[in-house]
């Protein structure tokens, strides 16, 4: 049954809860799961958790606790989804649960609890780009910007992680420009944001602090060169034309 699609997720809701009052008494838990998993992709996260609840009472299974707490993660009951998701490590040491209860104590503000689970995931999976991208963010906010920096770069640079779709590498350029930026390394930084202006042309801004970068590095031809770009693109962008008639 294809709960997961968003075109037919309330016939299929509409479809099981009429499999439900057959004779509730001898419901297969599999079914409830399927409501609450049906209920979940229709952001019915309440909801959910009742049925996952009714689920584990019929019998119990690992995954609806994993689907329980993601339910309960969904809904914003972080203590909750840490229990289930506690629960489903004792079982099986799975690197995507570690990673879940990161974003747990991340949202709950407890970033060294969530630094050592991201860290978790990652020995498990060292190619785990979704942990290796929110740890890299992690990092950032910590203000631990080494550390962030040797993250994204690993992003960029390891030839598996490129491979996969989560990331948009112009982000991360973009982050590791911004980074640089913050250290004054601006040869690196410009290194960086040319791949984002090389990727979006277009964007004005790109080619604004593209610019200033330039021009505090003393490279004033080409200071002007990116300002002339970005007037160009926006004609109404101040700043980009105040940094060019002071060049």
């Amino acid at each position: 049954m294809d709960y997961t699609s968003p075109g037919l997720v309330e016939e299929i809701i509409l479809e099981l809860e009429e499999l439900l009052k057959l004779d509730e008494n001898k419901i297969d838990f599999v079914l409830w799961m399927d409501y609450g998993n049906a209920l979940m992709n229709a952001f019915k996260y309440e909801k959910a958790v009742e049925c996952y609840k009714k689920s584990l009472s019929l019998s119990e299974s690992v995954k609806v606790h994993l689907n329980l707490g993601m339910a309960y993660k969904a809904s914003g009951k972080y203590e909750k989804a840490l229990k289930e998701f506690t629960y489903v490590l004792s079982n099986n040491n799975y690197a995507d649960v570690h990673y879940r209860i990161a974003d747990c104590y991340q949202a709950m503000g407890k970033m060294d609890e969530a630094m050592n689970s991201y860290l978790n995931a990652l020995q498990i999976n060292p190619s785990y780009v979704e942990a290796l991208y929110s740890l890299a963010e992690l990092y950032r906010q910590m203000g631990m910007l080494e550390e962030t920096i040797n993250l994204m770069k690993k992003i960029i640079d390891d030839n598996i992680i490129l491979k996969q779709d989560f990331i948009d590498l112009t982000l991360v350029h973009y982050d590791l420009a911004y980074l640089y930026t913050k250290k004054s390394l601006f040869g690196d930084a410009i290194k960086h944001l040319e791949k984002v202006a090389y990727k979006n042309p277009e964007y004005a801004d790109v080619h604004y602090k593209l610019g200033k970068l330039y021009k505090v590095s003393g490279n004033l031809s080409k200071a002007m060169e990116e300002f002339e770009k970005a007037i160009r693109i926006n004609p109404n962008y101040k700043d980009a034309r105040d940094e060019y008639w002071d060049l």
